[in-house]
């Protein structure tokens, strides 16, 4: 299983900065996998924006939260589709782990 998009203790969202910037590095595949980053690119933008507006309510925070993290099983989704289909034309599979996680 993955770690939630949101997996952020306390709000810290110090490392996503870094990790947009890193897939703005990445070389464009096929038309598929750059559009899956750019979403990817959004996601991460918008939990970074999320931790770092303390000025939310709770109620509004948690909202936008459970909307990330919808969004981002969604995002996962596709992807998944994505290298069952095409990902091992650029040498990406998914490993088993000994549990039969992918």
């Amino acid at each position: 299983a993955s770690r939630p998009l949101y997996a952020l203790p306390e709000g810290d969202g110090r490392r996503l900065p870094s990790a947009i910037s890193r897939l703005e590095q990445t070389p464009n595949m096929d038309k598929q996998a750059d559009s899956l980053r750019d979403d990817l690119k959004t996601l991460l933008a918008r939990a970074r924006d999320l931790a770092a507006d303390q000025s939310l309510p709770a109620g509004e925070r948690e909202s936008r939260r459970a909307q990330l993290e919808a969004d981002h099983a969604g995002w996962q989704q596709r992807f998944a589709r994505w290298v069952e289909t095409d990902g091992a034309r650029f040498g990406i599979t998914f490993r088993e782990t000994p549990g039969g996680e992918k």
